[in-house]
């Protein structure tokens, strides 16, 4: 209030929409003042459940690619409404289909829906949201309350963690189908299918292990296995174990019965990697990306050495290298030869920081969805009377207006197309390694 000037009133609303939208969360601290003991409210900002937002669509897209039209209804309630109970978000979407599917019947709607959100609840893409914390003691807290058990009065939300894992683990299919084949990326989707159950978030490094024959079973109860035999399957694990891309690691077990694990970590590292060789290809040019991977691989190493690994012209390197230095994704480690650190008798190696270099890249990204979302806003301002008018009465428009409405449309869905794009990138370089520096 202090920092707004605005009133209680106008502040408590604000949180309570922050917080129905998952924007925002708190706990309740118990402290000493005097002899009696007071309850202070602390709020906490969920920066990542925010960024979030930005994958919204593609939640809604996959619930309906894969458990129908039922579970985008669905899906729509809770990001429109950011969490509700099972009757509410059950209740609000059988009126939807209604009115914009025509479909017959709003009773019987609520019994197929109710099927799809037992089910995206079984799977883990919406989950109950967890009760606010006190903290009674330094280090020490308990729960508020434990009206989790009311199974009515439970209020649901979408579960972030669980669409991430789903798509991060495309991401290793795609992978897999861009080194090898088609055939290939379809083993991989069998194993996801199989292990995915038992990830519990996305700090996972690998897999649970699993054995061939485990996933020729699940092959042949989908009837996918066409006609790929144990033999050929062993044989596609052997090679995705032995691949450049980190895929499969044997951990134990022989022929049918050898045990993998799935290197999800090593899969999205590579992945990070091809990603910001092809941003700084994009910005610098191929021979900079190069030298870029060589400063990577060797971590420490001198201007010539680098010259000659990558073989281009001294002039050439230096030239790339500072301007990759300037932009911050490389960087100078002066390391002394003699006890007086004379600058001319000190060796200048070239290192370059992994992690900092996606930070970056991941800022860079954000301020040109900010950009992207200005130009929009500012086009549909300036043409707020004539959307107005447009929404009011539509038969009124001249030709020329009618033109400009569609104009302002395309340009919302290529940057809305755009903005996801961007999104595919900031989702990849998310995920942060703590062994990379």
């Amino acid at each position: 209030m202090e920092q707004t000037k605005l009133d209680k009133q106008t502040v408590q609303k604000a949180i309570i929409i922050l917080i129905q939208h998952n924007c925002i969360t708190w706990q309740e601290q118990t402290r000493k003042v005097g002899s009696k003991q007071i309850i202070l409210c602390k709020y906490i900002v969920l920066i990542e459940d925010i960024i979030q937002r930005l994958r919204f669509p593609k939640f809604v897209y996959y619930a309906k690619e894969v458990y129908g039209n039922e579970a985008e209804l669905l899906m729509e309630e809770l990001i429109q409404h950011g969490r509700l109970t099972s009757e509410e978000c059950i209740t609000r979407a059988a009126a939807l289909s209604v009115k914009i599917l025509g479909a017959q019947g709003e009773q019987r709607q609520k019994v197929k829906l109710r099927e799809v959100f037992h089910q995206l609840a079984q799977e883990r893409y919406i989950d109950v949201v967890r009760p606010p914390v006190m903290e009674v003691a330094e280090g020490v807290s308990v729960l508020i309350s434990s009206h989790l058990t009311d199974e009515k009065t439970a209020q649901w939300k979408v579960n972030f963690e669980r669409f991430n894992i789903r798509f991060r683990n495309e991401l290793c299919i795609e992978a897999v189908r861009e080194k090898f084949d088609a055939v290939a990326s379809d083993c991989l989707r069998i194993i996801v299918s199989v292990v995915e159950p038992a990830m519990k978030g996305l700090s996972d490094e690998t897999s649970r292990p699993f054995r061939v024959s485990e996933i020729f079973d699940v092959l042949k109860e989908k009837r996918s296995s066409g006609d790929m035999s144990i033999g050929d399957l062993m044989h596609y694990c052997d090679q995705m174990s032995k691949s450049t891309l980190p895929i499969l690691e044997k951990v134990g077990g022989m022929d049918t019965e050898t045990q993998y694990v799935l290197q999800v970590k090593k899969i999205v590292l590579v992945l990070q990697q091809r990603l910001i060789e092809s941003v700084i290809a994009q910005k610098f040019g191929g021979k900079a990306a190069r030298l870029w991977k060589i400063i990577l691989e060797k971590k420490l190493i001198e201007q010539k050495q680098i010259a000659q690994i990558a073989m281009v012209s001294f002039p050439e390197t230096c030239e790339n290298l500072y301007r990759l230095l300037q932009q911050k994704y490389v960087s100078l480690v002066e390391v002394p030869r003699t006890a007086d650190r004379a600058p001319q008798k000190n060796i200048y190696l070239w290192n370059t920081s992994f992690n900092e270099v996606m930070i970056m890249i991941t800022e860079q990204i954000f301020k040109t969805i900010f950009n992207l979302r200005k130009r929009l806003y500012m086009h549909v301002g300036a043409s707020y009377p004539l959307l107005s008018k447009a929404e009011a009465d539509q038969s009124k428009l001249t030709q020329q207006e009618l033109d400009t409405i569609d104009r302002i449309q395309a340009l919302e869905d290529q940057i809305e197309v755009d903005v996801l794009r961007l999104d595919d990138m900031i989702f990849t370089l998310s995920f942060k390694d703590s062994d990379k520096k």
